[in-house]
């Protein structure tokens, strides 16, 4: 996967990492929110991000398998990440 980095040297023009601050300010806003059972919003915000990743990687690595309705796939994959970091009363007000 060539076009994958370690580092940027400039992380301000950078643009996975400004797409990962805006995240982080999404996470942060519903950690503040108390919605999460978890208050380490940082940590939250790195969970996530590597699930979804994560499918990414994959999709991009078997890009011949059967993966079915990918929407869905994906939709599923976030509805899934979201769910296990709500607390239950969220749950209840069906936020996600």
């Amino acid at each position: 996967m060539t076009f994958i980095r370690r580092e940027s040297k400039d992380e301000e023009n950078d643009l996975g990492f400004q797409a990962f601050t805006r995240f982080h300010d999404c996470v942060d806003a519903v950690v503040r929110a108390g919605w999460t059972q978890e208050s380490d919003t940082r940590r939250l915000t790195q969970q996530l991000w590597a699930g979804a990743h994560g499918l990414v990687v994959v999709l991009l690595l078997r890009p011949g398998y059967d993966w079915g309705n990918l929407d869905l796939l994906i939709a599923g994959h976030v509805a899934m990440l979201m769910r296990g970091l709500q607390k239950p009363f969220a749950r209840d007000r069906s936020v996600v």
